[in-house]
Order: structure tokens, then C-alpha cells, then sequence
């Protein structure tokens, strides 16, 4: 499951806009047995604007952490830093680090 949780926009040097919408991206971890275990957040980042190729970039990362305010407090530093899908994986790994 995935929910907009910030959006964030810009003007890129040559003037084309942009924005990038932040998901909470929710999944269920299981145990060996097949039973549930807890649920598991990660986040998507998705580049939309007019300066792409396709009009849209995006990056999903799961299973980041099980704490629902680790992830919130990540995906906001994400959305207040602006941060893309080129850049996100290295932000998301210096951030659990």
C-alpha cells in the first residue's frame, strides 16, 4: 500500500517546474511459517515535470524500518530537502546508517 504523505516542487535552472511526491509505502513482514509478523515502511519518490523524458521518475524503497515515526520523520527530511529519486538511496542509506 502506498499514501502521499509530503510533496515538495521547484524550478529547475532552465525554468521547467517540478514536483516530487513522497509515499509511505506500507508492507507486512512474515514469520518462516508464513504467519504475520509486523508491518514493515519504506517510501516511494516520484519526479513529476516537464523537463523528463516520460514526465515522471520514480523510486521505491521498502522495508526500511518497522517504527511508523522513524519513517515519518525520514520522509520528511526527504520532502523538506527536496530530495529526487536520483539521490534518494543514498540519503535513505547515510539515514539508517
Amino acid at each position: 500500500m502506498e499514501k502521499l504523505y509530503a510533496q515538495a516542487s521547484f524550478i529547475a535552472e532552465g525554468g521547467s517546474e517540478y514536483t516530487v511526491d513522497y509515499t509511505l509505502v506500507v508492507s507486512e513482514l512474515e514469520w518462516s511459517d508464513g504467519k504475520p509478523a509486523c508491518e514493515s515502511y519504506g517510501v516511494g519518490v516520484t519526479l513529476n515535470g516537464t523537463g523528463l523524458k516520460n514526465g515522471t521518475e520514480k523510486v521505491v524503497i521498502e522495508d526500511i524500518t518497522t517504527s511508523m515515526t522513524r519513517i515519518g520523520e525520514l520522509i520528511k527530511k526527504l520532502a523538506d530537502g527536496c530530495v529526487t529519486p536520483v539521490t534518494v538511496m543514498d540519503v535513505v542509506e547515510d539515514y539508517i546508517a
